[in-house]
């Protein structure tokens, strides 16, 4: 069974041992990509755009946006993993699997819509119209090695030309985020966490209450400076040696952080900004539309790439999948 356990990362990529069989090792999916269609390897990707002169019927305008994407691991690092595994003690001749995963969803983030399969946008949108009406295709993954999933947006006489536009000004308005669950053995644990909840609501409150971004990174720091303030306090009770204790405490900090995500946080994606503008600013001129704005930049904060962000399971199971920001909701 896949353990936690010394894991390592090689060419980016989160790599478990397995409990029992030394040449047992185990791979997270790398970043979400656009699958491939057999025979031509062309990106699985189809825009279609109808103009209104020829909707019948009186019916108006509009398109669809078809696209598949997978999780699987590009054989180059597969290689690179791979060779690194040879050269650790007491491996022979490494395998190399996916982690098993036994349950997870999906969802598209399309400009104004966000869901899996079935998703219809509802109420009125501020710009007046819905750039996607609806969400078609999966709500789960195939939860395979590639774990593919093919969604269909349904799109307004607007939305046709606003994504139309946004790809021709080098934007990606849309993503898709996974969230799977796998279990996997972890190392046992004789601890006591004493937590002032108070003080780690006080530590986030800014970006809870404003519904800021939290990167990943972001949210780990704030968790670390709480356990130096004494908010977050880890008392290890069974431990072998200095390096044991620090190895436990390590463990316990990132099983209380996770639970604390999952109650507080939200998976999302960060917003998409033009090519030519690193500012974040700007916008699309859409004839006969209102301006879209671009994306705009946190208050106080520097525009960053989007990191990758790897899930931390838990106390024998993990969390959902994590996604490179996430949004925080009040608890």
């Amino acid at each position: 069974m896949l353990s936690l356990e010394r894991a390592l990362t090689i060419d980016g990529i989160s790599v478990f041992r397995d409990h029992a069989d030394p040449n047992q090792f185990w791979y997270l999916p790398g970043p979400v990509q656009l699958g491939r269609r057999p025979g031509s390897n062309t990106p699985a990707f189809s825009f279609i755009k109808f103009k209104p002169a020829v909707a019948g019927g009186g019916v108006k305008g509009g398109g669809f946006a078809m696209l598949e994407t997978t999780i699987d691991l590009p054989e180059k690092s597969r290689n690179k993993i791979v060779s690194a595994l040879s050269a650790e003690p007491g491996v022979t001749q490494p395998a190399l699997a996916s982690v098993p995963f036994e349950s997870g969803s999906v969802q598209c983030i399309a400009l104004n819509l966000q869901g899996g399969g079935g998703t219809v946008a509802s109420g009125t949108d501020v710009l007046g119209f819905h750039a996607v009406e609806e969400i078609l295709g999966a709500t789960t993954p195939s939860l395979d090695a590639q774990n593919r999933a093919a969604f269909s947006l349904k799109l307004s006489q607007e939305g046709a030309i606003i994504l139309e536009q946004a790809f021709a000004n080098g934007l990606a308005p849309i993503g898709v985020v996974y969230s799977l669950n796998y279990s996997a053995m972890r190392p046992a644990l004789d601890v006591e966490i004493t937590a002032d909840f108070e003080g780690i609501y006080q530590e986030f409150k800014i970006g809870i209450e404003a519904q800021y971004m939290f990167f990943k990174v972001d949210i780990e720091a704030g968790f670390e400076k709480l356990k130096q303030s004494g908010a977050i306090k880890i008392k290890v009770i069974a431990f072998t040696d200095d390096q044991d204790s620090k190895d436990k405490e390590k463990w316990a900090l990132d099983f209380f952080r996770d639970h604390m995500l999952s109650d507080w946080f939200e998976p999302t994606l960060t917003p998409g900004k033009m090519q030519n503008d690193s500012s974040g600013g700007g916008g699309i001129a859409v004839p006969g539309l209102p301006n879209i704005p671009g994306a705009t930049p946190i208050p106080g904060t520097t525009p960053r790439p989007t990191p990758t962000v790897t899930p931390t399971p838990a106390a024998g199971q993990t969390p959902p999948g994590q996604t490179p920001a996430t949004s925080p909701t009040p608890p």
